[in-house]
């Protein structure tokens, strides 16, 4: 029997041993994280009863990120990222530990769950260019692109499974056994990641005097920052996560304020998010090189911010989901494909670096969006905020679909030197 191809490149690269002790690992400790956001969200919000409150949650979760990854990226591009991304892990696993015991011994306070979401978003902003980079070095080339949606399809696979298993745990169990379950899921991927042995070496240790050192004048950020290409991915990338993705922050409030639905409207619209992304990455997964990439980035960034437009009218659990899910394709659809090409176009010896910048935004921007429209909400509801956000995404789509062809250019050449 002959297999479609787009499945037997799949298949290939989850036959690579290293790499599937990695997203295997990975995926556990994915989903604990996204059930422990879950519980975060929900305890700020039975703490506060305030969309604030929950916005400002969620900036302390993401934000630490703005400072902490730059000097991370450097870090990357210079030691073990493995060992690294094993450390972070490590200190991931406490920050749950304390979030348990918090809960299960009834001390719960929203200004030391600000200090411990605070903690925890260090810990991930240390560990994430590590984590990024780190893909290239388990495969060959010509799988990178697969790799990349795989490692997406399993992030969202996480994002569906972790807020049906938190919702699971918190009507069953209690609030505190999400925090149990998320401690346990970052144990279990520190012990698998002493099975991983990457295919190439990495960077061996600049000079003191690199100029890289200096975190914003460092090569590596001039290099993306002035790519014709990486530059322009990165202002979607901006406007995708203080546009839109920060909306999706403020769920724990949307679902009690609009739509009267609670917890279980939340890890409905949370799932939902997860399921449409998880049919994007599959999607991506099976394509054959980069060719189309830039385009798809601009389409479905394009069909998100106009999907966050038609939300702010809808008032349903069902047409919100769906709403949801949708936008969740769209998002991960670009994000993917933007991951790829920018991989693909960045050195070794820079790639943590620039990893690290594309961290940043991924930190910086959900919290910044999850800041200001949680602010808004709080005094003139979520139609407003959710209209205002996807124009401002759709204009940023607009400006930078005017260098569509240069973009292109850049990033899908058959000679672009990444690798």
């Amino acid at each position: 029997m002959n297999l479609p191809a787009g499945l037997v490149r799949i298949l290939g690269v989850l036959a690579n041993r290293n790499y599937a002790i990695w997203i295997g690992g990975n995926s556990v400790s994915l989903t604990a994280m996204w059930a422990q956001r879950i519980g975060i969200g929900w305890l700020a919000w039975e703490l506060t009863q305030s969309v604030f409150w929950v916005g400002i949650i969620a900036a302390a979760d993401l934000a630490p990120g703005l400072l902490v990854t730059p000097f991370a990226g450097i870090v990357g591009d210079r030691r073990d990222r493995l060992t690294l991304v094993r450390q972070a892990q490590g200190l991931s696993a406490v920050i749950s530990a304390a979030l348990a015991a918090m809960v299960l011994l009834d001390a719960a306070d929203i200004y030391l769950l600000v200090a411990l979401a605070t903690a925890q978003g260090i810990a991930m902003g240390f560990k994430q260019p590590s984590r990024m980079a780190l893909v290239r070095s388990l495969v060959v080339d010509k799988d990178l692109s697969t790799a990349i949606a795989l490692n997406a399809v399993l992030f969202n696979l996480a994002r569906f499974v972790g807020p049906l298993v938190a919702g699971g745990l918190i009507l069953s169990q209690g609030l505190g056994s999400v925090f149990v379950f998320a401690l346990l899921g970052s144990i279990f991927f520190v012990v698998t990641l002493k099975f991983v042995r990457p295919l190439r070496r990495e960077p061996a240790p600049a000079s003191s005097s690199s100029p890289a050192d200096a975190p914003l004048k460092g090569t590596a950020y001039a290099y993306a920052f002035s790519h014709p290409g990486i530059g322009p991915l990165l202002v979607l990338q901006f406007a995708n996560g203080a546009f839109i993705r920060g909306f999706t922050e403020l769920l724990p409030a949307y679902s009690d304020t609009v739509l009267g639905r609670g917890a279980e409207g939340l890890a409905i619209m949370s799932a939902s998010i997860g399921v449409g992304a998880i049919f994007s990455g599959l999607w991506l997964a099976q394509r054959e090189g980069v060719k189309g990439l830039t385009r798809h980035i601009f389409v479905s960034q394009a069909i998100a911010s106009v999907l966050v437009v038609v939300l702010a009218g809808t008032a349903t659990l069902l047409m919100a989901s769906l709403l949801v899910g949708l936008i969740g394709f769209m998002l991960a659809t670009t994000s993917i494909a933007a991951l790829t090409l920018i991989q693909r176009a960045t050195p070794e010896d820079r790639l943590a670096r620039v990893m690290a910048i594309l961290g940043v935004i991924l930190h910086a921007s959900p919290a910044a969006g999850a800041l200001v429209m949680g602010a808004a909400a709080d005094l003139v509801g979520f139609t407003i905020p959710l209209i205002a956000g996807g124009a401002l995404c759709l204009a940023a789509v607009a400006y930078v679909l005017r260098r569509e062809g240069v973009v292109r250019a850049s990033l899908e050449a058959a000679d672009v030197k990444g690798s």
